[in-house]
């Protein structure tokens, strides 16, 4: 389901994966194992299983994040900018400055924009929980622009055809990163990670990167960014 109407792959031995494609291979696996986890303990409380013991034996495989190693510099993020069509590089733009997902962006409305704090509303979806993400002058004035003209229930990010970013912006985003010079392995979701690891560069405590990020505590960040912080360590030893 996951590769579409694509060409099945060539079969790889597990003992023949490098590094990155295991960890990438273990942490699918530990996602599916949950799921089953959490449906089998469902099926306990709703009294359809006998013994708790099914689902508390289902153990995830052992798995340690890879620190997040491929994020822009500021001159590599303004020359991704240039590179993307007007619709696209707003909405790059919109990433950057809030470390906004995709998705929270293209359900983000005018309404969400300076409201009532200096950044905008972020409203909760599927498992993320509302948050509100506070914006520097220079980001809060570039949202501020892009709703200058619309009404309150009106989407701040659209396409220039009118439709909603559903989806839509990845190919086109590949293409960006292609003309920028980029790694091809590079997403839109690494404008998220972009956004994050220069705060952490900047010294900022990892307890509001992950208010910002809408994490409910600092594990995810720190596992994942923690490395950047030994400058910032050097200089407060």
């Amino acid at each position: 389901p996951k590769r579409g109407r694509g060409d099945a792959g060539v079969h790889v031995r597990l003992q023949d994966l490098d590094h990155e494609r295991l960890r990438k291979r273990k942490k699918t696996l530990n996602t599916a194992i949950g799921l089953l986890r959490m449906a089998i303990e469902m099926s306990w409380e709703n009294g359809d299983v006998e013994s708790e013991l099914y689902w508390r034996r289902l153990r995830r495989v052992p798995h340690a994040d890879t620190p997040r190693q491929v994020f822009l510099t500021r001159g590599q993020a303004k020359h991704l900018i240039a590179c993307c069509r007007p619709d696209l590089a707003r909405l790059v733009q919109g990433a950057l400055y809030s470390g906004c997902r995709v998705s929270e962006l293209a359900r983000l409305k005018v309404r969400d924009v300076g409201g009532h704090v200096f950044g905008i509303y972020v409203a909760p979806m599927k498992s993320y929980r509302g948050r509100y993400v506070i914006l520097p002058n220079e980001g809060m004035t570039f949202f501020l622009d892009q709703v200058e003209t619309l009404d309150d229930e009106d989407l701040v990010f659209r396409m220039a055809s009118g439709r909603s970013w559903s989806g839509c912006h990845k190919h086109l985003f590949k293409e960006a990163v292609r003309r920028a010079g980029l790694p091809e392995s590079f997403v839109f979701h690494g404008l998220r990670h972009t956004y994050a690891s220069q705060l952490v560069q900047a010294g900022t405590p990892l307890a509001m990167i992950a208010k910002q990020l809408g994490h409910s505590n600092t594990d995810t960040v720190s596992r994942t960014y923690g490395h950047l912080c030994c400058d910032g360590l050097e200089n407060e030893i």
